[in-house]
């Protein structure tokens, strides 16, 4: 879906065919991991992230201080103000844009934890980098990235969808003198609309560049077949390579498919799915049928109908679940994956990590609660059920608030790797700086381990150093 997004956007964007776009994001996306694996997929995906964060912020910047249609908080409270008055939003308190108090944005937040979740539980991009990476600072990591993340849509969506709003009658918009098409607004093309706005053709590179970052982090770490269990590491990784360039073409074709969903039938959609997914398909088209007569691609991706999906597929899914497990439990304890050798180097000093991973859970039960609880129940719900119309200073703080979460977050993704990783950085520039002056032997020469290893020293006492396996 994220690919096909994309393509949509590069087709409002640049004039391209949607086809294009998602088969040209799939076949660089796939070259790139197939050139080189999950280390390439570190890298880049910290180039990505310093990226969106940096056009994050020149986003914000523009709309709330140098631009000269919106330029202020204030400018853009009373642009709403007016938008609200010529359009007023059905099930939103005063018909207000700036309110919390909305039946739609209840349902839709709704939907976004429901689906999230599941995404984040399956995906394998998470699972990859969490193995790959060490056990006593993976958890701080998630709960510290996720906390960076929630800029993107607190702020950055907030920011240019507000901006679609407020400068939709302006000259500058794409689509004036009409308003945005309600088939445009759910294939998600009012940020690109606003930046074209906001821009012009920097506003529209920047979202080009922004997808095109956000689309192939995602799907750069999409697979990692293992199909003999025998296979040493170099052949796993030419396999693995070879492998993720055949899936990421093959996504092309997929999102292409997902275009076309609403001439899919119900039955070929739920043949061999799972109880929860097929409950949760037909949930989805039957309350669409309910409520607008009709399935197609734009009623379909209408709250109510995505409402009723997610929550039956979440509901039945777990239900299940649960009573199979009770009556046939497995009481699987994870020792297997626990004891996952080394390809290159089977050796693991199990105890340290078992001490490793017990400390890092203790502390992700401690700190990754209250966030959660905050963020989903104790700031949006009072707002939500009091009615409240945020008046200029409220909406002003509001602002602040946001865009220094952003300023915060980009300082975070973008310094704080380099800093945790300064004594790798020094030990490769005393390397390179050793070759080119000839003051040492060339790593070349003593290295002679393949390239998909890497060596790691460990802060434990005990154990100085170990080499693990990265492709």
């Amino acid at each position: 879906m994220a690919i096909l997004n994309q393509g949509v956007g590069w087709a409002v964007v640049l004039g391209f065919g949607i086809f294009f776009s998602v088969l040209i994001t799939c076949y660089a996306t796939a070259w790139r991991c197939r050139c080189r694996g999950l280390k390439a997929t570190f890298l880049t995906d910290y180039i990505h992230t310093v990226f969106i964060y940096a056009i994050i912020l020149v986003f914000g910047f523009t709309v709330y201080a140098t631009n000269d249609l919106v330029g202020s908080p204030s400018r853009m409270y009373d642009l709403l103000k007016v938008a609200a008055e010529r359009h007023p939003v059905e099930d939103n308190a005063d018909g207000s844009y700036l309110t919390m108090s909305s039946v739609q944005g209840l349902i839709f937040g709704i939907i976004n934890l429901v689906g999230n979740f599941g995404t984040v539980f399956v995906d394998q991009a998470y699972w990859q980098r969490a193995i790959a990476a060490h056990p006593g600072s993976t958890v701080k990591a998630y709960l510290l990235g996720g906390l960076c993340w929630f800029a993107i849509p607190f702020f950055l969506a907030t920011t240019l969808g507000l901006s679609a709003v407020a400068l939709e009658t302006d000259a500058a918009f794409p689509t004036f003198p009409n308003r945005m098409a309600p088939a445009d607004v759910n294939a998600g093309l009012v940020a690109p609309n606003a930046a074209v706005a906001l821009l012009g053709t920097g506003g529209a590179t920047a979202m080009l560049v922004l997808l095109f970052m956000a689309v192939t982090s995602s799907a750069s770490a999409e697979l990692r077949p293992y199909v003999n269990p025998k296979v040493n590491g170099r052949d796993l990784m030419l396999m693995s390579h070879y492998t993720t360039l055949g899936f990421g073409c093959s996504m092309g074709g997929l999102a292409i498919i997902l275009f076309h969903i609403g001439k899919q039938t119900a039955k070929a959609a739920v043949t061999g799915a799972l109880v929860g997914l097929a409950c949760g398909l037909i949930a989805w088209l039957v309350t669409c049928k309910a409520y607008y007569g009709y399935i197609d691609i734009v009623t379909s991706g209408e709250n109510y109908p995505m409402l009723a999906g997610n929550l039956t597929s979440l509901v039945v899914s777990g239900l299940v679940s649960t009573i199979i497990s009770l009556l046939q439990p497995d009481n699987y304890d994870f020792e297997s994956t626990k004891n996952i050798k080394q390809l290159n180097r089977p050796w693991m000093p199990t105890k340290f990590w078992k001490e490793k991973l017990a400390a890092a859970s203790r502390f992700a039960y401690r700190w990754a609660g209250n966030p959660t609880i905050a963020l989903i129940l104790i700031i949006p719900i009072p707002l939500h059920l009091s009615d409240y119309v945020f008046s200029k200073g409220f909406f002003s703080g509001w602002v602040i608030i946001g865009l220094l979460w952003s300023i915060i977050a980009t300082a975070i993704v973008t310094f704080l790797p380099i800093w945790e990783s300064r004594h790798g950085e020094m030990t490769f520039i005393a390397g390179v700086f050793r070759d080119v002056s000839a003051r040492g032997h060339p790593v070349a020469n003593v290295n002679k381990r393949t390239h998909d290893e890497i060596t790691v020293v460990s802060d434990s006492k005990d154990i100085k150093m170990e080499t693990v396996t990265v492709t």
